[in-house]
C-alpha cells in the first residue's frame, strides 16, 4: 500500500489461506458477481491497512478476478495494496467476467482504475517506470509517439523489464478494444513481451501467462481474425508478422523470434561442420545456402531441400496450416524450405535448416 502521500510502498503481510470463492463486488463496482481470488489476511497486519476503522472492517479480503481455480503455489505470497482499502473497488465488466490484475516479480499486484502500485519502483529500459502510466494513457488515445516510447522502454531491442509485465493488463485492454487490423500496436507489444528471451530474473513467464490466460486467449483470437483480413492475405510480410504474434500468444517464442528472417527472406547461420558464416536465402520458389553475395560466393551456393509435409506435425505443421488454410501459398512454400535441409558450400556438411537457424551464435 502507499503510505499516505509519501512515495513509500509497504509490503503489509504474507497471504495466509489462498482460495477461490464467488462474492459480490464491493460498493462502486459494476453489477455482477465475480469469481475472486480470496486472500485471508494475517490479523496482526490488519491495523496497518488503513487510518479509518470502517476501512479495516470493510476488508476481509483483497480480491482479484480469476477465471479458473489455481493452487496457491502458483501465486506469489506477497500482496501490494493500493491507497489503503479502495482496492475492493476493482473494475469488473458488467457480466463480472473480467477485472484488471497482474503479477510482477512473483507477487500479486492488483490494478485500481487501470493503475499499478509502485510504478516508480519498477524499471524499464531507461530507469524508473514512473512515466509509463502517462505513456499508456496517451497510447490509448492513439498517440503514435507514445506507442514508440512504450516499445522503446518496455521491449527495447527484445529486452524486457519489470515494468513490461506490469503494463500487460493495460496493453491487452487497449488492444482488445481495437478492431482487427494488419497492425495493432498493443497486440504486437504484448506478444513481443511474452516472447522475450531476455527478461528480468525475477519474472516467471509461465506464471505471468497463467495469470493472464483469459486475456492471452482473447488476444490470440484477435490475432487469428487479423490473419483473415483481405489486406493481410494480399501481403505475405504482414501475414508473417501476424503469425509471429499468434506464435507468441500460443507460447511458441522460439519461432516467434526466428520468423523475422522469413519475412526478410534471409537468415545468417554458422555451418555446424566448419563454423563459417553462411546465409540461407529463402524465396518463394527456392532456397539457397550461400557464403555471401559476390559472384564468386554465389557460384558456390547449394540448394535447400524442402521439408516433406505429407504428414506435417509439430510447429512446422502448425505454421504450414496457418498459411495454407488462408491461401498463402508463397508463405507455405517458404516454410517448407525453412524446415528443410541444406549443405555447406565450403565443407559439404549437411544440416537441418531449423536447427542452424535457432542455434546460439
Amino acid at each position: 500500500m502507499r503510505n499516505g502521500d509519501q512515495d513509500e510502498v509497504l509490503t503489509l503481510m504474507q497471504a495466509w489461506p489462498l482460495r477461490l470463492r464467488t462474492q459480490q463486488p464491493a460498493d462502486g463496482v459494476r453489477n455482477g458477481a465475480a469469481t475472486c481470488l480470496h486472500l485471508d489476511l494475517h490479523n496482526p497486519a490488519r491495523p496497518a491497512l488503513g487510518e479509518h476503522g470502517e476501512d479495516v472492517d470493510a476488508l476481509d479480503s483483497v480480491a482479484s478476478e480469476c477465471r479458473s481455480p489455481a493452487p496457491a503455489s502458483e501465486f506469489g505470497r506477497h500482496v501490494m495494496l493500493a491507497d489503503r482499502l479502495r482496492l475492493l473497488r476493482v473494475d469488473h465488466s458488467s457480466d463480472g467476467t473480467r477485472g484488471p490484475w497482474d503479477a510482477v516479480g512473483g507477487g500479486i499486484g492488483v490494478c485500481l482504475d487501470r493503475t499499478v502500485m509502485g510504478w516508480a519502483a519498477l524499471r524499464h529500459a531507461y530507469g524508473s517506470a514512473e512515466d509509463v502510466p502517462a505513456s499508456l494513457e496517451a497510447a490509448e488515445r492513439g498517440d503514435d509517439d507514445a506507442w514508440s516510447d512504450l516499445w522503446g522502454c518496455l521491449c527495447h531491442q527484445g529486452t524486457t523489464y519489470t515494468a513490461s509485465y506490469a503494463a500487460l493488463p493495460r496493453l491487452a485492454g487497449i488492444a482488445l478494444h481495437q478492431k482487427p487490423a494488419p497492425y495493432i500496436p498493443g497486440l504486437f507489444l504484448v506478444a513481443a513481451i511474452l516472447a522475450s528471451g531476455d527478461k528480468p530474473a525475477s519474472i516467471d513467464v509461465e506464471t505471468v501467462r497463467l495469470q493472464h490466460a483469459p486475456e492471452v486467449a482473447e488476444l490470440e483470437s484477435l490475432a487469428v481474425r487479423c490473419l483473415d483480413l483481405p489486406a493481410v492475405r494480399q501481403d505475405p510480410v504482414s501475414f508473417i508478422h501476424l503469425v509471429q504474434v499468434v506464435l507468441a500468444l500460443r507460447d511458441e517464442p522460439t519461432w516467434q523470434r526466428h520468423l523475422t528472417g522469413l519475412a526478410n527472406g534471409e537468415y545468417e547461420i554458422l555451418c555446424p561442420g566448419c563454423g563459417r558464416d553462411l546465409y540461407v536465402i529463402v524465396e518463394a520458389d527456392e532456397a539457397l545456402v550461400s557464403e555471401g553475395y559476390t559472384a564468386a560466393e554465389r557460384s558456390r551456393q547449394t540448394s535447400v531441400e524442402p521439408a516433406d509435409l505429407r504428414q506435417p506435425d509439430g510447429v512446422v505443421g502448425r505454421l504450414h496450416r496457418l498459411a495454407d488454410e488462408r491461401g498463402q501459398a508463397q508463405v507455405a512454400r517458404m516454410i517448407t524450405f525453412l524446415f528443410g535441409e541444406g549443405s555447406c558450400p565450403g565443407c559439404g556438411v549437411r544440416f537441418r535448416i531449423p536447427e542452424a537457424v535457432t542455434a546460439d551464435r
